[in-house]
């Protein structure tokens, strides 16, 4: 069979995997808030509750409009300010 030798020296590492995540407090807590979601959707799912709609596509379209409106009105604002020098009368 391919792949047993390399299989089996994986599987003699898991045992320090197991010790280093014990130890490391920010991968408990992430394995804590793991577990919590997984029962939190098992629970969701055995209740037949619904998902929340998602509200990011409007919420990007919003910040799209706002800053090209924005971007509009810079450039206009240059466009109409006063001349810069290039090829107009300007007084030193």
């Amino acid at each position: 069979m391919r792949g047993t030798k390399s299989m089996s020296k994986t599987a003699a590492q898991i045992p320090a995997y197991v010790k280093e995540l014990a130890e490391n407090e920010y991968a408990r807590e992430n394995l804590r808030k793991g577990a919590e979601s997984l029962r939190e959707g098992a629970r969701a799912l055995a209740d037949r509750r619904e998902h929340p709609k998602r509200k990011w596509p409007k919420r990007l379209a919003a910040a799209g409009l706002a800053g090209a409106a924005a971007a509009g009105a810079a450039i206009a604002a240059k466009g109409s300010g006063s001349s810069n020098g290039a090829g107009g009368d300007s007084q030193q």
